[in-house]
């Protein structure tokens, strides 16, 4: 097809309402074929990445629109509809309600006026309604074929000659009219149960009888019958089930016991991880003298991790606090501190996430006793012996092209799950979000097909931390689809620095202290880059927050 002088006068450019208009004519010029996506370019003139884009974005329009169909492999062809067709009918309360395909096609819109007073999930018959011009198609119900539903729970309202079922149910946007002589003694506050027996045309409500009368509203009693009567279970029994219920006994026999793992004289405890601030503001309810609470605060003032030690002590719990800092604000003597060293050098045995993970070692082994104790210490030195080795590959590997993506992404994706998720979080909200300055985002590489992969697409950066733990599958299948839909994405893998080298049983509890170093020395890879000091501080301890 020719362009004509005002495309060529464009650089031959086609606008998006163009190609709309040439894709409705190719379709209508042979309204049985199916055309691919290969040949619609074609035909379009589309060559270069932006028109492709552009027609795609036609043809997903078109589709929505109900135009055209699409079998999801890059094939589309006119949406050929019978004009009366049978399927479900899917009420709304706003009356744009919708029409569901038995052959799974797309809903189509049933109007209000065109619902013949339809429910939500009724089986009905519907006739295809002429299209207007640029208006959404509609279908109207000319037969309901089964009922899903006749029975509704709510509250009566009585007038003096009738009544009204006011329902909260949505698949009924209008109350039903009962009859005097159908209330069945009901009255104003009545949890009731009524029973539609017909619509008349042109009627606003149904017209119903009162099939139970549940008691008041928010009576207790009431109020669960009327739960489980709106889904259809039975709230009352026969008298013979009640007595034999009332014959069972609540207790548990000794033969019982003998079969059950008795854990009344066993000491068990949970443990939940929570930010100081949210600690402070949403205390657990079982915080109390069985309580063991530990607090971290690397400069021993921030004061949400003070106020949650001070209510930690106030409800009887044992608190243990961990700082840098010798004689802050946390180092009181109220509570045991654990006053660790920082810097170059120092054991990971002596910082926070050792620390962190030798106590609840020994918390195990004192209670119950844990296999994996020497593990656990010796696990500790072998970080201490990769780590040296690992900070130079990855600035020799990584660094530099870390640094290079930064100037080229003012925003970007880390990816990681596991024992090491608590690493994707820091890097990104402290390494990279507070010392760098750098917009990013973490993302759980388990959630990452629950909605965030929905945004990939090429020129997005993602960062992965691959560990070698039980979760690896979930990251390698995250990274499978990141590799086939984007191009750019960088792997920092626990396996090729020597961590494989740690016992496997502590492995996945250690690691994060692997992925907590390289974080350090990619964020100073960026900072040289930047000119940006870790240090640099705009707001934090700077303005009141």
């Amino acid at each position: 097809m020719g362009r004509n002088k005002k495309e060529q006068k464009s650089g031959g450019r086609l606008t998006k309402k163009q190609i709309i208009k040439r894709l409705l004519d190719l379709f209508a010029s042979e309204p049985e074929r199916e055309f691919s996506v290969k040949e619609i370019f074609d035909f379009i003139h589309a060559a270069n990445h932006p028109a492709k884009m552009l027609t795609m974005d036609a043809l997903s329009e078109l589709v929505l629109d109900d135009y055209l169909t699409s079998d999801n492999k890059g094939n589309y062809r006119n949406a050929v509809r019978s004009n009366v067709m049978e399927g479900t009918f899917q009420r709304k309360r706003n009356g744009r309600n919708s029409f569901l395909p038995d052959d799974g096609g797309k809903c189509i819109l049933v109007c209000e006026r065109n619902s013949l007073h339809a429910l939500d999930g009724d089986r009905v018959k519907v006739t295809m309604l002429a299209r207007r011009p640029g208006h959404t198609r509609e279908a109207e119900v000319t037969e309901i074929l089964q009922r899903a539903k006749d029975t509704f729970v709510g509250q009566l309202q009585v007038e003096k000659g009738f009544g009204f079922l006011i329902t909260e149910s949505r698949s009924l946007a209008n109350d039903i009219f009962i009859p005097k002589d159908k209330l069945k003694g009901g009255k104003t506050g009545d949890k009731a149960v009524v029973k539609i027996t017909e619509w008349p045309d042109g009627a606003k409500s149904p017209i119903g009888k009162v099939v139970d009368i549940l008691g008041k509203q928010g009576e207790n009693t009431a109020e669960m019958h009327a739960i489980l009567a709106e889904y259809g279970l039975p709230y009352t029994y026969p008298a013979n089930v009640e007595k034999a219920a009332e014959r069972l006994s609540p207790d548990i026999t000794p033969e019982e016991i003998a079969r059950r793992e008795d854990f009344r004289e066993v000491t068990t405890f949970t443990s939940t991880v929570y930010t100081a601030r949210e600690f402070c503001l949403m205390a657990p309810k079982s915080l109390g003298e069985k309580s063991l609470v530990i607090a971290c605060s690397h400069s021993g003032n921030t004061q949400e991790v003070v106020d949650g030690c001070e209510m930690a002590l106030a409800a009887g719990a044992e608190v243990v606090a961990l700082t840098d800092c010798e004689g802050s604000k946390i180092d009181n003597g109220k509570w045991t501190t654990w006053v660790y060293p920082w810097g170059e050098g120092v054991p990971q045995a002596e910082v926070p996430q050792g620390i962190g993970a030798l106590i609840a070692a020994e918390l195990l082994d004192q209670q119950e006793g844990y296999e994996a104790l020497a593990d656990m210490y010796e696990g500790l030195k072998q970080m201490d012996a990769l780590l040296p080795a690992a900070r130079e590959k990855v600035n020799a590997e990584l660094g530099a092209r870390f640094a290079e993506l930064c100037q080229q992404h003012k925003f970007f994706y880390i990816l990681g799950s596991g024992p090491n998720f608590s690493q994707t979080y820091a890097m990104a909200i402290c390494s990279l979000m507070e010392m760098q300055w750098q917009h990013c985002c973490y993302i759980h590489s388990g959630e990452y097909f629950h909605g965030p992969f929905e945004a990939t697409e090429p020129g997005v950066f993602y960062f992965v931390q691959l560990g070698s733990g039980e979760c690896r599958p979930m990251e390698k299948r995250a990274l499978a689809f990141l590799n086939t839909h984007t191009d750019t994405v960088m792997v920092l893998d626990a396996l090729e620095y020597g961590v494989g080298e740690v016992p496997a049983s502590v492995r996945s509890y250690l690691e994060p202290i692997f992925f907590y170093n390289m974080s350090c020395e990619l964020r100073a890879a960026r900072g040289k880059v930047f000119d940006h000091s870790p240090e640099v501080r705009r707001y934090m301890g700077i303005e009141q927050y």
